[in-house]
């Protein structure tokens, strides 16, 4: 009849410098398709691509918080995103409750 308490923390690799959450398995599959389009790419493009915003969107915003990746204005509407480096989710900081 005693009690127990837990605190529970995310792994700060999950969190970015604002305080996000950080998908690096989908950063991670950005990075790879903007590494291979040298020219940019749209964020819709990207979207089509891997399968919608829902996910990506926080995955492209880390990847640039992060500067994995860069905006640049092209013409008159269009922000293109590129790679700046590699993102890879093995060079992370193992997550110590990942069994």
């Amino acid at each position: 009849p005693g009690t127990i308490h837990a605190d529970i923390t995310p792994n700060p690799s999950t969190i970015t410098a604002s305080g996000k959450w950080r998908p690096t398995y989908q950063m991670e599959q950005i990075s790879r398709l903007l590494e291979k389009c040298p020219d940019g790419l749209q964020k819709t493009a990207i979207y089509k691509e891997l399968g919608g915003d829902k996910i990506n969107r926080p995955a492209i915003d880390a990847l640039i918080e992060e500067r994995y990746a860069r905006t640049e204005p092209h013409g008159r509407n269009t922000i293109l995103v590129f790679s700046t480096r590699p993102f890879r989710e093995r060079d992370e900081p193992a997550n110590p409750f990942t069994f």
